[in-house]
C-alpha cells in the first residue's frame, strides 16, 4: 500500500512541474505582401462573443490566433454582407460588426 501511494504521490509532483517546453524556431514577422488591408470583426451566435481578425493571403494551417485566410469561407461570406447584417457559415449564424481596410 505504501510503495503505491508515494508512487501516485511521484506522479501528481511530476504532473504540477512545468514541463520543458521544446525549442522553438523565431518566427520572422510577415512580409508585407502577405498580409491585406482588411480587417473583419464577427459576433459569433453560439459562443456569444466577438471576433476581429486580420486578413491574410497565407493557407489556414500557416493562421495566428487572431489571422484568417482570405480563402477562408468565413471571410468569403464575412466580405459579401453589410455591417450589422446575419450571415450564415457552415450552419453557423454570425453577425458582421465590421470590415474596413486599415
Amino acid at each position: 500500500m505504501g510503495a503505491a501511494k508515494k508512487k501516485n504521490n511521484n506522479k501528481k509532483k511530476n504532473e504540477k512541474s512545468p514541463k520543458e517546453a521544446a525549442p522553438q524556431k523565431s518566427k520572422e514577422p510577415p512580409k508585407k505582401s502577405e498580409w491585406l488591408d482588411w480587417k473583419i470583426s464577427v459576433y459569433d451566435y453560439e459562443d456569444k462573443e466577438t471576433y476581429s481578425y486580420r486578413v491574410v493571403q497565407s493557407p489556414n494551417s500557416n493562421l495566428d490566433k487572431h489571422q484568417i485566410s482570405k480563402d477562408s469561407v468565413l471571410f468569403q461570406e464575412a466580405s459579401k454582407a453589410q455591417p450589422g447584417t446575419d450571415f450564415k457559415v457552415n450552419g453557423f449564424r454570425y453577425k458582421l460588426i465590421s470590415k474596413k481596410k486599415c
